[in-house]
């Protein structure tokens, strides 16, 4: 088929300051507890893939309990309890109920879903919801439930042990980018802001150049390998983290070592408050002039 090259179309990028960019994807790496959640809160209408259950204690959200990476089934029964089998001498298989799926509240039991579901419903809930941002807490979370998957299919009782060296690995890894790429690609379809919390790793290395001097890398907590891939896939990527004098912080501030850094050229190296609204107005207010201190005012 031949390439119509007279039909080719550029596009030229102009970027606008003044409005913040919807569909981006945010990736948060911080300790438990540091504020990543209340941050990611303050993030236009948020919808929470919530997979480890943290999201109760803030009144507001609204959430979907994530238990599951794809739809669970069961052998459907008939009257008497038996499984039913179908004219092809195959098991009829049925989804199970979403109270059935083994999440519990205050005791009771509660619903939970699969990723697959919940990437559905974002989809279809878009015309009346109108999400605004969608929180998957916490990525590490959704790693252990892929490693499960794989572990599960090879047969094994530990990552490392397929057959195939280091085949499970892979398998993981895979099956995670899937899973956060589909919902990237959701988000941006309805530019809806994508944000993945993690947990971090936060480890010292002795400097080649000063025996004396140590260099801390911050890396989400997840495999090596995967860890880059997930990475690669964020416009921005922020550490929140509380200091000695119990400031809540977001640095965005690039080093070799570590893999923080923003494609947002107004939030590029700097260090803010933990807060949406602290970092929305860093960005919109980027290119405005800077008002002179009330002396300098006073004085003209």
């Amino acid at each position: 088929m031949a390439f119509d090259l007279d039909k080719v179309q550029f596009e030229e990028i102009q970027i606008d300051h003044s409005a913040f960019p919807h569909g981006t994807t945010f990736l948060i790496l911080g300790e438990a507890k540091v504020g990543k959640t209340t941050f990611a809160k303050g993030f236009p209408n948020p919808l929470f893939l919530d997979m480890e259950n943290g999201a109760r204690f803030f009144p507001g959200i609204r959430r979907l309990n994530i238990v599951d990476i794809n739809t669970p089934l069961r052998n459907k029964l008939d009257s008497l309890g038996n499984p039913m089998i179908s004219d092809k001498n195959k098991f009829i298989m049925e989804k199970v109920p979403f109270l059935e799926r083994g999440f519990f509240r205050n005791g009771q039991p509660a619903p939970g879903y699969s990723i697959a579901e919940a990437i559905k419903y974002i989809d279809s809930s878009f015309a009346t919801e109108r999400w605004g941002t969608v929180v998957l807490d916490t990525v590490d979370i959704l790693n252990l439930l892929a490693e499960g998957e794989v572990m599960k299919a090879h047969d094994t009782n530990a990552m490392g042990n397929a057959k195939d060296f280091g085949k499970d690995w892979a398998e993981s890894r895979q099956k995670v980018m899937r899973i956060l790429k589909a919902i990237q690609g959701t988000c941006q379809k309805r530019e809806i802001d994508f944000v993945i919390l993690s947990h971090v790793k936060v480890a010292s290395s002795p400097d080649l150049e000063d025996d004396e001097k140590t260099i801390q890398t911050i890396v989400p907590d997840l495999p090596s390998g995967l860890r880059k891939q997930v990475a690669s896939i964020a416009d921005v990527i922020g550490y929140a983290h509380k200091t000695r004098r119990g400031e809540r912080l977001l640095s965005f501030k690039s080093t070799e070592q570590n893999i923080i850094g923003s494609r947002l050229t107004p939030l590029a190296d700097k260090v803010i408050e933990l807060s949406y609204e602290v970092m929305y107005n860093e960005y919109v207010n980027y290119n405005k002039p800077k008002e002179a201190p009330a002396a300098e005012v006073a004085a003209l």
